[in-house]
């Protein structure tokens, strides 16, 4: 099976699963060279963009809680002593009806999770906007330690999460050069005061696009990097091949 067959029938295993009218970025594109396929056994980042009603946050909220600790029971022990699964759920700031699903799943748990489709058919019906699901695979070559592992539930509502999209879509632009600006600059969060975690994910079969996680111990302290030489060097770096705005939010875990 080609690479692009891989990432399509993935994409398209989770579609009956979930029940979602789901807009798969990652699979409708064109496929590039930089498939999942090459990341095999590796853990995959799945996100999940979601927007509903301003009326419908609080049973939003309670519908996704209930989600997050099913998939914790579904996909506990699945991926093995060295495996990775994750499920975290992150309400953006200033905007508590727009919401963000992180879900780590290791190879074992393709082509898709045995997800909760109750509480995904109830959540459908307050949205305002498609779903938009995406599969990622981590961006190799970054440097740094990480200060913090991923948190349970319950214990990290104090934080802060950051999730910043790179679109890079000008002419000319060396995607080898914007990967290593990536690296260099997560490598540098890594190592920024109050910075808990620092990650790069690509969406599979999208080597233009690109997702940067930070979560940081407090407002301030993402303000400061934010602020600072490292954030400005990297901005700098990046702004001539940006094919769209750079999309930097702010989130709090809820789960």
């Amino acid at each position: 099976m080609s690479d692009e067959s891989r990432v399509n029938s993935r994409c398209r295993a989770r579609i009956p699963v979930m029940r979602l009218t789901l807009v798969l970025l990652a699979c409708a594109a064109q496929f590039i060279g930089t498939a999942s396929a090459a990341f095999a056994g590796a853990a995959e980042l799945q996100v999940t963009y979601q927007e509903v009603r301003r009326s419908s946050v609080a049973s939003a909220a309670a519908l996704m809680r209930r989600m997050a600790r099913r998939e914790r029971s579904s996909i506990q022990g699945s991926c093995g002593a060295t495996g990775t699964s994750n499920v975290q759920i992150l309400q953006e700031l200033g905007r508590p009806e727009r919401w963000l699903a992180l879900e780590w799943i290791c190879e074992a748990l393709n082509p898709g999770l045995q997800l909760a489709n109750a509480e995904f058919s109830a959540l459908e019906a307050l949205q305002v906007a498609p779903v938009q699901v995406l599969l990622h695979h981590e961006l190799p070559g970054v440097t740094g330690t990480q200060r913090a592992a991923w948190a349970g539930p319950g214990v990290t509502h104090n934080v802060i999460y950051e999730v910043t999209h790179v679109d890079i879509g000008g002419p000319g632009v060396s995607l080898s050069d914007i990967d290593n600006a990536i690296r260099d600059y997560i490598s540098a969060a890594r190592a920024a005061a109050g910075n808990l975690r620092a990650e790069a994910w690509r969406p599979d079969g999208h080597a233009n696009h690109s997702t940067l996680l930070f979560v940081w111990n407090t407002r301030a302290a993402r303000e400061g990097f934010a602020s600072g030489a490292d954030t400005h060097r990297f901005r700098g770096q990046i702004a001539q091949g940006l094919g769209a705005p750079y999309d930097d939010r702010l989130y709090r875990r809820i789960d």
